[in-house]
């Protein structure tokens, strides 16, 4: 019975090592520019400014960050407040934010294709990255 118990103990401790290893080694990567789009289900547009918002993020590779965040959860707010942002007046709105965690543009999505939005951006993301 002692060395079933030892086994277990030395599992669950490897277990807790390995998580708290990898979890050191593996950090997010800090990007120059992320985006950060803030959505709400109940919203029309929503589904359509995730699809479309995270895609034009994947045109600039891993040189800009991309988030989405449902305005009705607790991570939102607690996000919000740990950054120090402001949540959008409208929504869906797509906002970027240098390395700073200065917010260098705040726009309402209003069901622009991935073009026109990636053009609307262009000019705030391209100079900081």
């Amino acid at each position: 019975m002692g060395t079933r118990i030892n086994k277990i103990k030395t599992i669950i401790l490897t277990a807790i090592l390995f998580f708290a290893v990898s979890g050191s080694v593996v950090q997010a990567k800090k990007f120059d520019v992320n985006i950060y789009l803030f959505y709400a289900n109940w919203n029309a547009n929503s589904q359509k400014a995730q699809d479309v918002t995270s895609n034009v993020a994947g045109t600039y590779k891993d040189r800009v960050g991309y988030k989405a965040f449902d305005v009705d959860s607790d991570e939102t707010y607690k996000f919000i407040k740990s950054n120090k942002l402001n949540m959008p007046k409208y929504l869906p709105s797509v906002v970027v934010v240098n390395k700073r965690k200065k917010i260098i543009n705040t726009t309402q999505y209003r069901n622009q294709d991935e073009s026109k939005l990636k053009n609307s951006l262009d000019g705030d993301i391209l100079p900081n990255i």
